[in-house]
Parts: structure tokens; sequence; C-alpha cells
């Protein structure tokens, strides 16, 4: 029994070795690979933001590109701002767990204990608002005064969370944000963050662009609304590193008996080796945190310009952290605008999108989403095509029999594997029948 005992061991160790060499994590080098696949994008205005990463409880190296402020000129420091959007949610999880464990919330308690005032709450329970077996109908939050107007918008998703964060509130008298502070916060030495229940301009804030209609310009995004609870945290990226270190070492706990994780994060495995992440949009920013486990490597990332490689920008990253060769495609050059092109605008209708609109604007096109109230311009880069610029997306019109464009395909430049983008036009009247016929 021994000697089997000490052969396991030996597998064992075998096997953690296996793993630990498996992927040779170098960040000696990091810094400078990420600025070469990177820094064409920068020039290009597609990527602007700082990149910070460590291992263990070494020194924090830091890559910055582009600006904090593309106006003014301001440059990133190790104390820039940005909102961090669903990242929140890993706050509201933790303070969630803790209320239950402490008894100060009731998972069976139906929500009209603590919100009486929320029509519908007494058919929900505390389970339902956090694992979204129950919904709040849009339109009983359109009457509740500690929601803003935009909420009726939210997913069902954001909905819960900030009903949550409201009923968190009342038992607890106190307001979200002081409690995430005291609780979270400051114990985890994440002192240049802060949860705010409405945007204002911070010291330190980075400002949030995407693609203007020139091939250089930029457009300010409008200031993020917050739904508490769901969003609101507005941090700086050596702090959501320190986040992502709180995480791996659980004191945040965020997972599951099934090795699956909460609040948005996500675990993937690459060359053996464990891969924790979470990424977060906000109009004109993305931030983002990844793990590796074992090894202690953690990195974040904050960019704030919307623009075709930040979704893409955890795979990239995951991708040079360990040492493989990345490249993202720098955008199309700009081809002058033509009548031709012009002739695109109209109503289409998308099986993914929806009921999608091609407007006219002065300098050239707009693309309208009516469900989410997006509008992104498009960019002309040759006959009969455009580029999508927020979603790295090359559009190609297609013509009927009379010349009509009757049709938009599309394929996203940075993913392979992406669905074909269809856009059907729905306003055209039909062609004549032929004689004949």
């Amino acid at each position: 029994m021994h000697f089997m005992r000490s052969s396991a061991l030996l597998i064992l160790l075998w096997c953690l070795g296996t793993l630990s060499a498996a992927a040779q994590i170098d960040p000696s080098t990091l810094a400078a690979r990420i600025e070469s696949s990177l820094g064409g994008l920068a020039e290009a205005r597609d990527v602007s933001g700082i990149i910070v990463f460590r291992t263990g409880d070494g020194p924090i190296q830091q890559v910055a590109l582009g600006y904090a402020d593309w106006e003014t000129g301001a440059r990133f420091t190790d104390r820039t701002r940005f909102p961090a959007g669903g990242i929140t949610q890993t706050f509201l999880h933790a303070l969630t767990e803790r209320l239950i464990e402490t008894g100060q919330l009731d998972l069976d308690a139906p929500v009209s204990r603590y919100l009486p005032e929320l029509p519908g709450a007494a058919s929900l329970t505390v389970n339902d608002l956090i694992h979204s077996t129950g919904a709040i109908a849009p339109g009983d939050a359109m009457h509740l005064s500690w929601l803003p107007a935009e909420a009726a918008q939210a997913d069902q998703a954001g909905l819960n969370q900030a009903v949550l964060a409201r009923l968190i509130e009342m038992a607890r008298g106190a307001r979200f944000e002081t409690l995430i502070a005291s609780q979270w916060l400051g114990p985890l030495g994440l002192d240049d963050s802060l949860v705010l229940n409405q945007h204002r301009d911070l010291p330190d804030l980075a400002r949030g662009y995407e693609a203007g209609p020139r091939p250089l310009d930029l457009r300010r995004t409008p200031d993020p609304v917050i739904l508490k609870g769901h969003d609101g945290l507005y941090t700086t990226a050596p702090d959501l590193l320190r986040l992502g270190q709180a995480v791996r070492q659980r004191r945040i706990d965020l997972f599951r008996p099934d090795g699956q994780m909460e609040a948005g994060w996500q675990v993937g495995l690459r060359e053996s080796q464990a891969v924790y992440s979470v990424a977060a949009h906000t109009p004109g920013f993305q931030t983002g945190i990844i793990s590796i486990s074992p090894g202690e490597f953690v990195l974040a990332y904050a960019v704030n310009i919307e623009s075709y490689p930040a979704a893409s920008l955890e795979r990239v990253l995951t991708d040079l952290i360990f040492n493989e060769a990345v490249s993202l495609p720098v955008r199309p050059d700009t081809a002058a605008l033509t009548p031709e092109h012009l002739e695109a605008a109209g109503v289409y209708n998308s099986m993914v999108l929806g009921e999608i609109e091609i407007l006219q604007v002065e300098g050239g096109l707009d693309i309208h989403l009516p469900a989410s109230g997006r509008q992104d311009y498009l960019t002309p880069v040759a006959t009969d095509r455009f580029f999508w610029r927020r979603t790295g997306a090359l559009l190609v019109l297609e013509r009927d029999m009379a010349g009509r464009v009757h049709r938009i395909t599309g394929e996203r430049v940075t993913d392979d594997n992406s669905r074909p983008l269809v856009l059907n036009r729905t306003d055209l009247p039909p062609l004549p029948t032929e004689a004949g016929n």
C-alpha cells in the first residue's frame, strides 16, 4: 500500500511538472510582443488603452497605446480610470453570497419581503433573481423611481441584477456603492476604484470613442447609463489586475461545484493550463482580465476606442501570453465615396440583427440598429464595398437585375469562423413582371 501511494505521488508530481512545462509564459518579452502586434492598430486609431500584467507578487509591467483623451493628448497612467461595466457583477455576486451566508438574505423569501413596491414581487424569490429563473417585467420597472428610465430597455439579467442590488440595500440599510467599497474595494487594495450609481466626470477618467466618418476620425461616445448592480464600477488597469489575483486566490470565490464560474467569468483550458477570464463592454470602452493557473500570471486590459479589434482583444492577448504569433488585420484603406455607394441607403432585415436602416448622412452612410439604438459610420473601401469599423465586417453590395442594391453580405475580417452577415432589403418595390410571363 505504501508503494502504491508513493507511485501515485510520483505520477501526480510528474503530471504537474508536465502541466507547468506545457506552456512557458515569458513575461520578459510579452510587452514587446504586445506593442509589435497592436502598435499598427493604435496608429490607425483602432486600438487605444493600457495593458498590465504580472506573475505572482512581482512588479506590474505596463503597455500603453494611444491616448486617454485624444482631444487633449492626455496620456494613460497607472491611475487612469475606465468604466468597467459588467465586471461590477463580480462584486454583486460576492456581496450576495456573503449576505446569504450570514442570514441577511433568504434565498427562498419572496422579493416582496424586501421590495413591496415592486409589481409582481410576491411571485418571485431572491433565488429567482440570482439564477434568472424568474423575470421582472420591463413595464413594471418603469414605475420604480430608483431605476433609470433606460432600465426598461435593459436585458433580463441586467434588470434582475439591478433589483437584486436594491434588495441588498434594503436588507442592509446601506447604499450598494458603500457596501462594495467597505467590504471589497478597500480590503482588496483596489484604492483607485469606486462604484457609482450614475456617471460623472472623475479625476483621471479616460474618454470613450467610436469610429468617425473620416479615416482617422473618432467620435466621443455618450456617457454610460449605470444600472446599479449590473455596472457602475470605475477602475484602473492595475486594480483590475489585483481583482484578477483576488479571484484566482479565491478571496472572492466565484467557482461553482462543477468547475465553472459565476458573474460572467469564463473557464477555459489552454496548453494544459486553466484560463480564467472576464470581459465587459461599455459604449466606447472594453475591459477584461485573463488569469492563468498554475503559474500565478494575471493580465488586465482597458481600452477606450470601440472599434473592431476590441472584440478580439481577449483572444489576441491570450495568444500572446502563450507565445503564439498574432496579427490583427489593419482595416482596408478608405476609398472615395461615390453615388453608387449611396444607393445602399434603405431598410434591411437580418436574421441575426433584426431590422437595420442604412441612412444617408453628412459625409456618407450610417448603419442604424433600431433595437439597440446603435448607429455607426460605414467606410467606403472599394466599389460597392464598405467597412463596418466597429464590428470589423467587410460589407459587399449585391444588385438585382435592375442594378438596385437588394442585399448586403458581410464577414468579419478578424474571425474566419464567424457567421456570414446577410442583410435583405425590404423597402424596394418588386421588379416589373417581364412581358410574356
